[in-house]
């Protein structure tokens, strides 16, 4: 519920400019580095509306009458909601314009997303849960699907844009060396450099010969993970020099000594949990993290679509009273939805220090999973939207970055999805599972194109320039599965997505603008569902589960967080 105090503060009814106003005011407030270009997304005075082809602004009136509109069923008189717009442009016209960055800040999900796709209450899901862990690449993760014999060549048809079967899409290039085409065949999903493809119908996982050049002479190939908990480095500039221009061949040297760690792997023996879900459910072979950085900027384009200027590890202090900035959070309750943040351990306090610490309205959106979040799943009480991170900072881990043991945040996963299977909650949630950043892990796949989100630069926590990379490309790829009744069985998507793909989910489900030009221009993952016939209606028998050797726990000096509710 929202206190009378916020819900006085929300923005009116179609008040889009105050959206693209805050946007500007944090930009003021940033400094030298953080200075907005002319005429960027989040400039009040540019012109931001993109007017799908066919449709005339003039006819609104009249479209409003129509039965092809789009409006918000949920939001009440005083709730940002949608203006009816008339959905006559499909993805065969929008994806282009996506892809070229034509859309900005406040913009609408029917504006932006073909007629082809559900919008508000024709997502028949009304509850999304967001787990993103930590720092592993989609190789180190996955890439034994195909290896294993989870996934073979045929085993699930490509779904076009419009969510329909589409059949095979064509053989893609299998070349490791970068190219002059390389944006353009990782923008369209196949056909990378160094891509494992053989045809569209398959898993993209490590090629045969996939290997970084060692320093010495040799190379170093994918090898079984026999540390368990390790670090390597994955700093602006690592991740860079890692990129190398799209051959993706400093993995292993910029981590020197021991750089050979970069290319462990992980199988069904470590997280057979994990596979088990990837082979029931739904995956995402070209799921990038946002940003070609560490944790907390790509953590900002999650909840806000951009990282506000920010390259490191650091926070972002614009954040204030004066001019709060904007993100999801704030964006939900102006639609008049609910939003709980279940994350194990510190919320986002020191990453929006007014809205996250100061306003004592938000600390009620606060809870811990095992008594909190289990038990809205089990009672069927969740709300609109539920966020869920891992905690590395407490004695008890729930954390699942490398230097963790995967089953640490594995088994809170597990628990749960094996709550919410058992729950009246099933039958309208869908889950998405990712992980912040690639954490300097090697994988096959350079990053893709992507949309600018506004007009700041990278920088440090000093202020200083960050070199080289803009935020016009993503990082590199990370586990992504979906599950829900209405997941793809045994599927894998090769849209290009990235975590702004899942804050324009929660936009489309839900009738919110765009944050900012990133999201804006983002594709959610509807192809990875199929809303019509739900294959999930009566969740699987997964009778894998996580291990966590007491051994290697002991070794890697964790605790378990816990798993049961034994405080309330």
């Amino acid at each position: 519920m929202l206190s009378r105090k916020r819900a006085a503060l929300l923005v009116p009814v179609a008040t889009l400019l105050v959206l693209v106003l805050l946007t500007s005011l944090a930009a003021m407030a940033c400094g030298t580095s953080g200075d907005l270009a002319s005429g960027s997304p989040g400039d009040a005075s540019a012109d931001r509306n993109v007017v799908p082809p066919g449709h005339d602004a003039s006819d609104d009136a009249t479209d409003a009458a129509n039965d092809d509109v789009y409006a918000s069923e949920d939001a009440g008189a005083d709730w940002l909601a949608p203006p009816a717009i008339a959905r006559d442009a499909g993805e065969a016209t929008l994806a282009p314009l996506r892809s070229s960055c034509m859309f900005e800040a406040g913009a609408w999900p029917a504006e932006t997303i073909g007629a082809e796709y559900p919008l508000g209450h024709d997502i028949p899901i009304n509850h999304i849960i967001v787990i993103m862990q930590e720092n592993r690449s989609f190789d180190h993760y996955l890439g034994r699907l195909v290896a294993q014999g989870y996934y073979k060549p045929g085993d699930f048809t490509v779904v076009g844009d419009g969510g329909s079967d589409a059949g095979d899409a064509g053989d893609a290039s299998t070349t490791s060396d970068a190219s002059d085409d390389a944006a353009a065949a990782v923008d369209s999903g196949l056909g990378a450099p160094g891509s494992g493809f053989l045809h569209s119908d398959e898993l993209d996982g490590p090629p045969p010969g996939w290997s970084n050049p060692d320093g010495d002479g040799g190379i170093i190939v994918p090898h079984p993970d026999d540390e368990y908990c390790f670090g390597v480095n994955h700093s602006w500039g690592a991740q860079h020099d890692d990129y190398d221009n799209g051959r993706n061949d400093h993995f292993v040297t910029q981590n020197d000594p021991d750089g050979e760690r970069t290319f462990f792997y992980e199988d069904d023996t470590v997280i057979p949990f994990y596979y088990a879900l990837a082979n029931d459910f739904a995956v995402g072979d070209r799921y990038f993290c946002s940003v070609l950085s560490s944790t907390w900027p790509n953590r900002y384009f999650l909840m806000a679509a951009t990282s506000f200027g920010i390259g490191d590890n650091s926070f972002c202090q614009l954040d204030t009273s004066e001019h709060p900035v904007p993100q999801i959070f704030s964006l939900l309750e102006a639609g008049g939805h609910s939003w709980m943040d279940y994350t194990d351990g510190s919320h986002m306090e020191e990453f929006f220090p007014y809205f996250g610490l100061a306003d004592a309205d938000t600390r009620a959106h606060y809870g811990n999973v095992e008594c909190d979040m289990l038990g809205a799943i089990a009672s069927g009480t969740l709300p609109d939207v539920s966020f869920m991170m891992g905690d590395e900072e407490s004695p008890q881990d729930s954390d699942e970055g490398p230097s963790d043991l995967p089953g640490i945040g594995g088994q809170l996963t597990e628990t749960i999805l094996r709550t919410l299977f058992a729950s009246p909650s099933w039958k309208d949630t869908a889950v998405f599972i990712t992980y912040d950043e690639n954490g300097g892990i090697a994988d096959h796949v350079p990053p893709a194109p992507a949309c600018a989100p506004d007009g700041y630069t990278p920088h440090d926590v000093n202020d200083a320039l960050l070199a080289p990379g803009t935020f016009d490309q993503t990082g590199f790829r990370v586990p992504f599965i979906v599950i829900s009744p209405y997941a793809r069985q045994h599927f894998v998507s090769h849209v290009v997505h990235d975590h702004t793909s899942i804050t324009r989910f929660i936009e489309a489900r839900f009738g919110l603008p765009a944050l900012t030009g990133r999201d804006a221009n983002s594709t959610p993952p509807m192809e990875m569902f199929d809303f019509q016939n739900p294959p999930w209606v009566t969740p699987p028998n997964i009778t894998a589960t996580t291990p966590v050797p007491s051994a290697i726990l002991s070794q890697c000096k964790q605790t378990l967080a816990p798993l049961a509710c034994t405080t309330k």
